[in-house]
C-alpha cells in the first residue's frame, strides 16, 4: 500500500513553507528596521548641523566670545546663554549670567549621571545578598535618578528661556510663535534657529563711535603798517570732521556692550 507515504511527504513540504516565509518576514523586519534607524540617525544629524550652525552664525556676528563652542554639546548651552544674556544686557540693561547657570546645570547633570552609573553597578554587585547595603544603594540611585530628572527640568526651562530672548532678538514679532512651536514640537527649533542667525530686529543699534576731531590752527597774517597796500588775509575757523565715517547694520548691538567674563 504504497499510498501511505504521500501524507508524510505533503507534510514535510508543508513545515518547509512556513519556515521560508518565516525568514523572509524576518529579513524584511530588519531591513525595514535598519532603513527606519538610519533615518532617524540622519535626521538628528540634520537637526544638530542647523541648531548649532544657527548658534554659531549668530553668535559669531554679535562678537560672542569662542562661538565654536556651539558645536560642542556643553558649549552649545554656554553660547546660547551667552546670547541671552547679550540681549538683556543691551536691550534691558540687566545681568543675568544664564550661560554660567546652564553649563553648571550641565556639568551637574554629568556628575550625577556618572553617580548613576556606579550606584547602578554596585547595587547588581550586592543585590544577590539582598543586605542593608544594596538596599541603600538602591535607594540611592533611586533618589540620584530624582535629582537628574529635576535638574534637566530646570535646564530645559533655562534653555527655553535663552532661546525666548533669541528669538526676540532677532524677530520679535514672531518671539512668541517660534518659542510655543519649538516647546510643542522640538523638531521646529533648529528651523527656527538656523532661519534668526542673520536677523537682529530686537536689539538696540549699534552705538556710535565717537568722531575724531581734526582741527586746522588760525592762519593770521601780520602787515607791516609801513606797506602802503595790505593784504588782508581772512582768519580760518576750525574745522572739525570725522576721521572715519562708521560703517553700521540696522539693529546690530555694539558687542563691547556686553562683557565676557
Amino acid at each position: 500500500m504504497g499510498g501511505f507515504s504521500y501524507p508524510d511527504a505533503f507534510s514535510y513540504e508543508a513545515e518547509l513553507i512556513p519556515e521560508a516565509m518565516g525568514a523572509g518576514a524576518l529579513g524584511v523586519f530588519l531591513a525595514v528596521y535598519l532603513l527606519f534607524l538610519f533615518f532617524i540617525v540622519a535626521f538628528s544629524m540634520v537637526l544638530y548641523i542647523f541648531q548649532s550652525l544657527g548658534v554659531y552664525s549668530l553668535a559669531n556676528r554679535r562678537g560672542i566670545r569662542h562661538p565654536w563652542l556651539a558645536w560642542i554639546p556643553f558649549g552649545y548651552v554656554w553660547i546660547l546663554g551667552s546670547i541671552s544674556d547679550q540681549y538683556q544686557y543691551v536691550a534691558k540693561g540687566k545681568v543675568k549670567n544664564r550661560r554660567k547657570i546652564l553649563l553648571g546645570m550641565g556639568i551637574g547633570a554629568g556628575a550625577i549621571y556618572l553617580l548613576l552609573v556606579i550606584a547602578l553597578v554596585a547595587g547588581l554587585i550586592m543585590i544577590e545578598g539582598m543586605g542593608a547595603e544594596a538596599v541603600s544603594v538602591i535607594l540611592l540611585w533611586f533618589l540620584l535618578l530624582i535629582a537628574l530628572w529635576a535638574l534637566a527640568i530646570i535646564s530645559l526651562i533655562y534653555q527655553y528661556m535663552c532661546l525666548y530672548d533669541l528669538y526676540n532678538s532677532c524677530q520679535p514679532s514672531n518671539g512668541v510663535l517660534y518659542l510655543v512651536l519649538s516647546i510643542l514640537f522640538p523638531v521646529t527649533m533648529p528651523f527656527f534657529v538656523f532661519a534668526c542667525r542673520k536677523k537682529d530686529l530686537g536689539m538696540p543699534p549699534r552705538k556710535q563711535p565717537a568722531p575724531q576731531q581734526v582741527v586746522v590752527p588760525t592762519v593770521e597774517v601780520v602787515v607791516d603798517p609801513d606797506v602802503v597796500e595790505q593784504v588782508v588775509v581772512p582768519t580760518v575757523e576750525p574745522v572739525v570732521e570725522s576721521a572715519v565715517e562708521p560703517v553700521t547694520e540696522e539693529g546690530y548691538a555694539n558687542p563691547e556692550e556686553f562683557e565676557e567674563e
